[in-house]
């Protein structure tokens, strides 16, 4: 586990999987990485009160039908990752030191 502030452990473990699956599709993780790692991807979602994207991580699938919804989810107004920016500027109000 990397250290650091755990709000960048976070976002680390979140970006990591966002820019994977938006390369190489959602289900990446399934060949590339551990357990703990995919665990700690739906954690990083988790944290950042993400739970749709929390759970479509512990739903991941080899054929890569969650991409398209993975998608749809992290862009809902077709802006990449807008989201996560969202996500990650109410937490950065909420615990600053994170």
């Amino acid at each position: 586990m990397p250290e650091g502030p755990v709000g960048l452990v976070h976002l680390s473990y979140l970006m990591w999987f966002h820019h994977g699956a938006m390369a190489n599709g959602a289900a990446w993780p399934l060949d590339d990485c551990t357990a703990e790692q995919i665990a700690a991807f739906a954690v990083a979602a988790t944290y950042f009160e993400l739970d749709d994207i929390a759970d479509l991580i512990g739903r991941l699938e080899p054929d890569d039908v969650l991409s398209q919804e993975y998608w749809d989810l992290i862009s809902p107004f077709g802006e990449d990752a807008s989201l996560i920016r969202d996500a990650l500027r109410c937490k950065l109000v909420e615990t600053p030191k994170d």
